[in-house]
């Protein structure tokens, strides 16, 4: 049996697939919704690993360690337990791009606004003393960083003051020798 395109077999057809194309968006909207819910709900709704009292873990992060790098380094140590999510909170949060190196003590009872918060400087409460060890390769005597400066800038206003003489001393050479003439 051959349908015809305006028959009406093939019209119902055609209906069917409409409404199973409408289903399946209709499935997958919902499906995105809902996905999309629980993921906000786990980054908006801040859980500490542990409750309280949790446990203290004292925590070394590298100077210049990335996001990821935190994150992974708070997972090991069971502070977090997602680090993809850490990573967005850290990003949707007033200490994007803050987080320092250095010697911490956590809580697994702390959230991660509190951890941020820490791992920033912002809060130093109970914190073991920021001390940085570094070369004079690494930092430069600020003092002799003056005096070098100060150096310099004597140094450029006396090429200034001498060029122009040498140009009255050319000058000069040169009318003297005209007048020989």
């Amino acid at each position: 049996m051959v349908m015809k395109e305006n028959g009406v077999g093939y019209s119902a057809a055609l209906a069917g697939i409409r409404i199973l194309v409408y289903a399946l968006l209709v499935v997958m909207l919902i499906f995105c919704g809902r996905t999309a819910y629980r993921y906000g709900y786990v980054v908006f709704n801040e859980k500490p690993a542990a409750a309280e009292p949790g446990e203290d873990v004292e925590l070394t992060v590298p100077e210049g360690a990335s996001v990821k790098e935190i994150a992974n380094l708070l997972k090991e140590n069971g502070l977090i337990e997602d680090v993809t999510v850490f990573r967005i909170q850290e990003r949707l949060s007033a200490y994007h791009g803050k987080l320092i190196g250095g010697d911490y003590i956590l809580n697994t009872s702390q959230t991660p606004t509190e951890m941020m918060e820490i791992l920033s400087g912002t809060n130093t409460e109970g914190q073991p003393e920021r001390t940085e060890v570094k070369t004079e390769e690494e930092e430069p005597d600020p003092a002799r960083e003056e005096s070098v400066s100060e150096d310099e800038e004597s140094e450029e206003e006396e090429s200034e003051d001498e060029e122009p003489e040498e140009e009255e001393s050319e000058d000069g050479e040169e009318d003297s020798e005209e007048e020989e003439d």
